[in-house]
């Protein structure tokens, strides 16, 4: 267990630099009683500045703000596929803005 405990801070985004650098669009969810993962890490990465990010947080839930109201189910078909579809029908808009076609 203390070796796992040693290796996290390596996983961290802060330590590795990635904080306020271009990114791929980004969706993250969280819940406010996330005991893996501090509801303060999300707020860090989206005022970190660099690329746009998306936020869904569940302010009742867990680990990626799983609730018995929002289990993971739900929270995939009503937040993060409707959040790739959204960015998916943005590509044909764009290349059409950008080429004038």
């Amino acid at each position: 267990m203390d070796e796992l405990l040693a290796y996290g801070p390596r996983l961290s985004l802060k330590t590795q630099g990635f904080l306020g650098r271009p990114s791929a669009p980004m969706l993250v969810l969280n819940g406010e009683k996330d005991t893996q993962v501090p509801i303060s890490d999300l707020y860090m990465l989206m005022q970190s500045g660099g690329s746009a990010k998306w936020a869904w947080v569940n302010p009742v839930g867990g680990h990626t703000g799983r609730s018995e109201e929002w289990p993971s189910s739900r929270i995939a078909e009503q937040v993060v596929m409707p959040w790739i579809k959204a960015r998916l029908e943005l590509e044909p808009e764009k290349v059409r803005a950008d080429t004038g076609k």
